[in-house]
């Protein structure tokens, strides 16, 4: 269960991505998060498909993939900001995911 990582996606939504996701899928759904193939990488800017969650629930989910021996890659990108996150959203899908996070309250 490697090559997963943990991307500071937006202000408001973390994505968990990679190819050892699969095998967790049912820890994710169960943790509430929500499957997006229309997601695009905040540091390479192509395509990514991930699992999105609310940044509110980042420590339970750390601490729920930590307990089950789930090893993890956080990735922040280099130009995210906090105070500024929402000035990096420029594409499309970005915004599509920041919505769906805020209209599915995650």
């Amino acid at each position: 269960m490697n090559n997963i990582e943990i991307i500071k996606y937006s202000e408001k939504a973390i994505v968990v991505a990679g190819d050892g996701t699969k095998a967790i899928k049912s820890i994710l759904k169960g943790a509430g998060g929500k499957w997006n193939s229309r997601l695009v990488n905040p540091i390479t800017h192509k395509p990514l498909m991930g699992w999105i969650f609310s940044r509110s629930r980042e420590t339970a989910l750390l601490g729920l993939l930590s307990g089950n021996g789930i090893k993890y890659d956080r990735v922040t990108p280099a130009n995210f900001n906090d105070a500024t996150a929402s000035d990096y959203i420029t594409d499309p899908a970005e915004i599509d995911a920041d919505n769906f996070c805020q209209r599915n309250n995650i």
